[in-house]
């Protein structure tokens, strides 16, 4: 028959707990049989180095174990049991200390279990407090010490009188003892949540066979008789049970619990150290050895400070210790080495048991690589910061699921916002806008969204004390799974002061040019004015000759001065609009009678040949332009086309909404954002190669002959178109005609 698991270990716990103390009582009880003394000095004697062991193994296994309960009986017991040595030195018989009588040693019995039953009596109540060791030893020593000099001294009730037996005192300490070895049980078993329950059993038991004990000793006559042999062996089982306690409590379970958790500690890869309240270290992984670069049994019992913590600073001085100190969790302090240029960074956690706080739970990690990267990422942070100063150019993060924006420092200073102000929104943004600006940044943000276009374009901010600062924005957005938005990243330029430069540049080219163009200027007025001075002198010379001159060529003579006269006043005029610098006056018409009227104005420039046609998609679409100076953009252009097709051909203007504008605000970035309409004039004469186009609206430039034009025409129209917030476009091939677009903001009726 197979014998269960469960009652082979079971077996053998009871064999570990019992095999000695039932060998020593056999032993005991086969020498009361021949010698009663022999066997009461080796019973006491026994029972007190049980005692002073538990004191040994309690007093040593403390600084690990932090049990304060066990602790205090250890010391307790260390007493009784000297009390117990010094009542076996005077019992009757021995001839060490001979008083004469057996009163003495029957005091100093009573002293011992009375001092034992207070000890169990008030050791739970160190279950939740501190006991600290050397003034407990000290004071249940004196105390000890007392009661044992006020039996020497004669100044302790008699307990035994020769030939009448145990005294009143005696038998009636007996029953207070029994009294409150029951109320120690019972205090026990009001704390028993905070004793495990091994532990509550085997001191129960202990006390239980304390009371047997005292019950054998309260009947006896002779301080040699029977019942004294059974009360001492009850009273060291007794003993045996509480030194048990302590041994399983303080050294056998805990470092069978730290030879199971030994390897999970060394699996840890982090340096980990267990520490006491005082900082000593009582555990240490593998990790934590390589770290200190010692073996185990040379860091165990050292202070963690000297081993773990920076050398420069002092255990009063260090943050860990502090916190080791004070007993808080404390996650991510990161400490500094200065000796060695290494960074650590310690995590404790408490180790919290019944009675309290036992100790910390060191961690720690090497992050040195990290600070040193954290360091470099702030000096790059500190130098984007300061490049984005200098270029005026901040950067920004929204989250549009929750509408938060990051702005960088420059950013913020762009909007004139403090750096620390915060929530940051859309709408906040949007309030900074130029009211006459925020259609453009809804438009373009919404149509970017949309995917229908690039984000880059220019708006106007107001600051909080007025001040209007022109802006450039550009961004891109991550979308989630579903392909939406979720984020846009992008940067904001101020490009005020870029832009009043670039303008102020214009400026001086434009003069520039003006200054160059003066002395080809005045050499065409000059040559035109003399051939006007030479026609009019030819015909003042027919005119002053005698009479029967022939007449008939004088009128030839002044059409040609006229006609030098127009085009000297067609190269003024052209000059004057060229270099016009005055705003313009636009107001909105309809696109069908805009170019109804222009239609008009062109038909006597056409040529012999060519054909109009005109194709107008939209015409309630309203555009805001300058009449007369948008017609004189369209005249230069068809005039232009003209002379493309001196054989004839066909002329085309057409008028359309723009439908992917998103590609037009990006090739004209200063284009009004929202509806756009082409307005194009198509040739089929001559064409353009790639050379002539990258020119064609210069000053001057012109593929005519001289004489022929002055090469202002696509200038001024360029010029003319870009003042009333449009632009031009051309496209060409040689041989294949030409076609120039212009693209105007408009409003399209819904």
């Amino acid at each position: 028959m197979e014998i269960p698991v469960e009652l082979l270990h079971w077996w053998r716990r009871i064999r570990m707990i019992w095999a000695v103390p039932l060998l020593l009582t056999v032993f005991l009880l086969t020498v009361s049989r021949s010698n009663f003394l022999l066997f009461h000095t080796l019973a006491e004697f026994f029972c007190s180095l049980v005692g002073i062991m538990m004191c040994v193994v309690a007093w040593n296994t403390h600084a690990f174990s932090r049990n304060h309960f066990l602790m205090f009986l250890g010391v307790g017991y260390f007493w009784v049991g000297c009390i117990d040595i010094v009542h076996t030195l005077v019992y009757r018989g021995m001839g060490i200390i001979d008083l004469a009588c057996a009163n003495p040693a029957t005091q100093l019995w009573l002293v011992a279990r009375y001092f034992g039953a207070l000890i169990l009596l008030s050791a739970p109540l160190f279950l939740a407090r501190w006991a600290w060791r050397m003034p407990t030893f000290v004071l249940l020593g004196a105390l000890a010490t007392f009661f044992t000099a006020l039996v020497m001294n004669g100044h302790f009730p008699d307990a035994f009188v020769e030939g009448s037996g145990l005294t009143r005192f005696k038998v009636t300490s007996e029953f207070v003892i029994v009294g409150l070895l029951l109320a120690a049980m019972a205090h026990l078993y009001y704390r028993r949540a905070l004793v495990p329950s091994n532990v509550m059993r085997l001191i129960a038991a202990s006390i239980v066979l304390t009371i047997v004990s005292e019950m054998a000793f309260v009947t006896y006559v002779d301080v040699y008789d029977f019942s004294l042999i059974v009360g001492h062996v009850f009273k060291f089982l007794a003993y045996w049970l509480l030194f048990v306690a302590i041994v399983r409590t303080t050294l056998t379970e805990p470092y069978q619990m730290m030879a199971r958790g030994s390897s999970t500690y060394d699996a840890i890869p982090l340096a980990t150290v267990v520490v006491d309240r005082e900082g000593f270290v009582s555990h240490v992984n593998r990790a934590a050895c390589h770290e200190a670069r010692c073996n185990e049994t040379d860091i165990l019992g050292r202070l963690c400070h000297n081993l773990f913590h920076p050398r420069e600073a002092s255990a009063d001085d260090c943050p860990v210790c502090a916190g080791i100190r004070k007993g808080e969790a404390i996650s991510g302090l990161e400490v500094s080495f200065a000796d060695t240029d290494i960074w650590r960074e310690f995590t404790l956690s408490p180790i919290n048991a019944p009675i309290g706080l036992t100790g910390m739970v060191q961690v720690s990690i090497d992050i040195t690589e990290r600070k040193k990267a954290e360091i470099a990422l702030r000096h790059n942070m500190a130098l984007l910061a300061e490049a984005e100063r200098i270029a005026k150019l901040g950067n920004w993060e929204w989250n549009i699921a929750s509408d938060r924006l990051t702005l960088s420092e420059e950013a913020c200073r762009i909007f004139g916002w403090d750096k620390d102000e915060n929530d940051v929104t859309w709408e906040s943004v949007m309030a900074a806008v130029h009211p006459e600006d925020r259609s453009i940044v809804d438009f373009h943000i919404k149509a970017y969204l949309r995917g229908e276009m690039e984000c880059d374009f220019e708006y106007r901010i107001v600051r909080h004390g007025g001040a209007e600062r022109l802006v450039r924005e550009k961004a891109v957005v991550s979308l989630d799974t579903n392909g939406t938005p979720v984020r846009m990243v992008g940067t904001i330029h101020d490009i005020t002061e870029i832009t009043a430069f670039q303008k102020h540049m214009v400026g001086s080219q434009r003069l520039e040019i003006m200054s160059s163009m003066a002395a080809g200027v005045v050499h065409e007025i000059n040559n035109l004015i003399g051939i006007i001075s030479g026609y009019v002198g030819l015909a003042r010379m027919v005119l002053g000759e005698e009479n029967g001159k022939d007449y008939a060529a004088v009128p030839g003579y002044l059409d040609n001065a006229n006609a030098a006269i127009e085009q000297a006043s067609e190269i003024t005029q052209e000059l004057m609009m060229f270099s016009r610098q005055t705003a313009i006056s636009v107001v909105s018409v309809s696109v069908g009678n805009l170019i109804e009227h222009v239609s008009k104005l062109i038909f006597p420039i056409l040529g012999n040949g060519i054909v109009l046609e005109i194709d107008v998609e939209r015409k309630d679409a309203a555009i805001s332009v300058d009449r007369r100076y948008f017609s004189q953009a369209i005249i230069n252009l068809v005039a232009n086309a003209c002379h493309a097709m001196p054989g004839g051909g066909k002329l085309r203007i057409a008028c359309y909404q723009v439908i992917n504008a998103g590609a037009a605000f990006q090739r004209h970035p200063s284009l009004r954002r929202g509806h756009l309409m082409a307005i194009q004039i198509s040739d089929t004469g001559t064409g353009m190669d790639e050379k002539t186009m990258a020119r064609i609206f210069e000053p001057f430039f012109t593929t005519k002959g001289e004489g022929d034009g002055t090469g202002l025409g696509l200038s001024v129209a360029y010029g003319l178109i870009e003042q009333m917030g449009g632009a031009i476009e051309v496209e060409s091939r040689l041989g294949s005609g030409a076609t120039f677009t212009i693209i105007l903001p408009c409003e399209v009726p819904a």
